[in-house]
């Protein structure tokens, strides 16, 4: 194994600690430290016409380094601009940019230590509303110039960086901006407004934008284990990194889930690794088969997936093969309970297994369906015109209608005293409530969320998270939303949570693991 590692044949390993030293006291700034952060303009009334980092054929394919801010022609010329925080104006010219108009630039200190400009270009000193002077404190909302006519329309070029305090700046970039300085105006506003949320405890910024492709696991000791864009990665209890291991390009990772103290790593051509908790590699093995995604943990067994017979296997701790089902299609979801093991496979096929690989019911619903754990060990599972429990023995019982889903969006969940709770998805938006026996007992329209979210539960609040970025907080008792927050997110993330033992939430949405303290976020659920 040593001569493995040595040849490089699969991984490069690279191990980076640190200790999270405590963070120096904050200086003040000449204009005090950001609390509350807004946009320049209403987003109700204005829109992104042109986005961060998109290739301009007008500047022979450079990137933009802001984003363009148009609420129609009708409207948007001259139309007031706010600071988008509190700061310092650095910059100050109504010809900066010359045919292109005027340029403000504001230094911000924010509360983590970090100096931050924001820069509002082609803008005029119009109705009134004047540019203000350099050196002076503006307030978060003031007013410091309106949306001037540069070519070829109006509209207000914004912008947030962390250099040129006294300069405009070129407006486009040959390279990905990112990487000389440049954020993303929109997604560092409402990654800070979450961040300045009371309930904030830290964050992480990770590199995969599109989310968790696996859970992350939560140790003991509170640190975090993250696979991000092709790395596993530890974060202390405070968000920073306490080392970090590249896999090799040549693996194809399709799961990483908690495995015997450890973690496992699975490769789609059966490779499978453990890797420590603490750090470090530990073994690998390989598997006679291939497999997908479908590789997870059922009690002491490893269940994996054979994507070339549609086999379903399970391997003992000593790694021999303890069972075998044929004709199981690719799963879509796995839902173990103590009891049974529920497969939801592409065309709606549903296999239920008993822990000895014993097939106790097969099905075929109309379309996909959702599965969730029941009360009793059984399955709870939504088909397109009704809610069922299926017990251990695989009996079917219709304990309700099902409300209309939007396929994509839906999401299912139970808890372990049996109520479950439906999201119908972009069909209605509603969240439903039932006991075990099937019986609603509240519902509420969540207007605000657009993908699948993921729904989590913990004393007497529900959390539901989705992809683009939405946070809810709900009463279980009544179906109240209690707290509300928003992170960056995306059409194509996705959301996942866990609250740890030391009273944090993890929450990773699109390229960022969030800390929230769970007793603050739900206290208006009590």
């Amino acid at each position: 194994m040593i001569r493995w590692l040595s040849r490089g044949s699969l991984i490069v390993a690279l191990f980076l600690l640190a200790l999270g030293a405590p963070a120096p006291a904050l200086a003040q700034g000449p204009c005090g430290v950001v609390d509350a952060i807004d946009y320049p303009l209403d987003p109700e009334r204005f829109g992104i016409a042109y986005p961060f980092g998109q290739p301009s054929s007008r500047y022979d394919g450079r990137l933009h380094t802001g984003e363009d801010w148009f609420g129609g022609r009708a409207t948007t010329y001259g139309s007031p601009v706010r600071a988008i925080a509190a700061g310092r104006v650095t910059y100050a010219a109504p010809f900066g940019w010359g045919r292109d108009k005027g340029v403000v630039i504001l230094e911000h200190l924010m509360p983590d230590g970090t100096w931050w400009y924001s820069l509002y270009g082609h803008m005029e000193e119009l109705n009134g509303y004047t540019f203000p002077a350099v050196f002076t404190c503006v307030e978060r909302g003031a007013i410091i110039g309106a949306v001037g006519r540069p070519r070829p329309a109006p509209h207000l070029h914004f912008e947030i960086r962390n250099f040129g305090p006294d300069s405009p700046g070129p407006g486009y970039w040959g390279t990905d901006p990112v990487y000389s300085g440049w954020r993303n105006p929109s997604q560092f506003i409402q990654n800070w407004r979450a961040w300045l949320h009371p309930a904030h405890a830290w964050h992480a910024e990770l590199t995969d934008d599109s989310g968790p492709r696996f859970p992350a696991i939560i140790r003991a000791d509170n640190a975090t284990i993250v696979f991000d864009d092709g790395r596993l990665k530890a974060l202390n209890p405070a968000g920073a990194v306490l080392w970090r291991y590249i896999m090799a390009e040549t693996l194809e990772i399709v799961a990483v889930t908690p495995y015997e103290g450890s973690i496992l790593v699975a490769d789609y051509g059966g490779i499978l690794q453990r890797w420590s908790l603490e750090g470090g590699f530990i073994e690998q093995w390989r598997l006679p088969t291939t497999t997908n995604d479908a590789v997870f943990t059922w009690g002491n067994l490893l269940v994996v997936h054979d994507a070339a017979s549609d086999t379903l296997i399970a391997y003992g701790p000593d790694r021999a093969e303890r069972w075998r089902v044929p004709d199981i299609p690719r799963p879509v979801s796995v839902t173990p309970t103590d009891a049974v093991l529920g497969v939801m496979s592409i065309r709606g096929a549903l296999t239920v297994l008993g822990p000895d690989g014993r097939i106790i019911d097969r099905a075929t619903l109309r379309g996909a369906g959702d599965l969730t754990p029941a009360l009793d060990g059984g399955l709870i599972v939504r088909s397109r015109s009704a809610l069922w429990h299926v017990d251990p023995a695989g009996h079917w019982q219709r304990l309700a209608d099902a409300p209309p889903v939007q396929q994509g969006t839906v999401a299912l969940y139970s808890r372990a005293d049996g109520r479950f709770f439906l999201y119908s998805g972009l069909a209605d938006q509603t969240l439903y409530a039932y006991d075990a026996a099937g019986r609603l007992l509240w519902q509420t329209v969540l207007p605000d969320l657009k993908g699948r979210p993921f729904l989590l539960a913990e004393g007497d609040t529900l959390l539901l998270a989705d992809g683009y970025g939405q946070v809810i907080t709900v009463d279980l008792a009544s179906g109240a939303v209690c707290d509300q927050l928003r992170v960056w997110g995306g059409r194509a993330a996705d959301a996942w949570a866990a609250l740890g033992p030391d009273g944090i939430l993890r929450l990773h949405i699109a390229d960022q693991m969030i800390g929230l303290k769970w007793a603050v976020l739900t206290d208006s659920c009590h």
